[in-house]
């Protein structure tokens, strides 16, 4: 059964990775003004701290784009997760993906609490929808790494990894990760 949720994430991943660049305009009909800009500032910076700030502005504009129906229950799941209210956060999340369904974040946050219920089949399915909408999420791109390498897809991880890596260099954890998987691997990718 293992092996079978990790073809499936695979699948999932290659369906995904193949029809996404982390370089390629967010497929929604109204991107954003200025996330475009601060994503070109976030791959050019050397300097640790303005790439830190930048990394903040994209989150909170991820964190706010969508209906302000959808970010206060976003805010109210996020109350009850950090609770301990498991049931009651994925309720709220159900919402705002129905309610709102181009709204990456909204996905991305059930795909966390999905995985933190112990249940990466959905978490993988929801960081699908999220990067589907928002190709360029990097959280959502390592999210997928850490999913792949629990499912013992050493291969599909880094490639994740370096999709993420590629839209927001300034991950040092992520990239220690990528090269211990880098190592493991010989540098094979799927």
């Amino acid at each position: 059964m293992r092996r079978f949720l990790a073809s499936l994430a695979l699948g999932l991943f290659l369906l995904l990775s193949a029809s996404c660049s982390p370089t390629a305009p967010p497929p929604r009909p109204e991107p954003l003004v200025g996330l475009d800009r601060l994503f070109e500032r976030l791959r050019s910076t050397d300097n640790p701290a303005e790439a830190q700030a930048i990394e903040a502005a994209i989150r909170h504009l991820w964190a706010k784009t969508g209906p302000q129906v959808a970010n206060t229950l976003m805010a109210h799941a996020m109350d009850a997760a950090h609770q301990g209210q498991h049931r009651i956060a994925l309720a709220l999340l159900d919402r705002v993906v129905m309610l709102a369904p181009s709204f990456p974040e909204g996905w991305a946050m059930r795909a966390s609490l999905h995985f933190l219920s112990d249940n990466p089949m959905a978490a993988v399915a929801d960081l699908a929808h999220t990067l589907a909408l928002e190709p360029r999420h990097f959280a959502a791109l390592a999210s997928l790494g850490y999913i792949l390498v629990e499912m013992n897809e050493p291969r599909a991880a880094l490639q994740a990894f370096e999709l993420s890596l590629a839209v927001n260099p300034h991950q040092p954890d992520l990239m220690d990760q990528a090269k211990r998987l880098h190592r493991l691997t010989g540098g094979r990718l799927i």
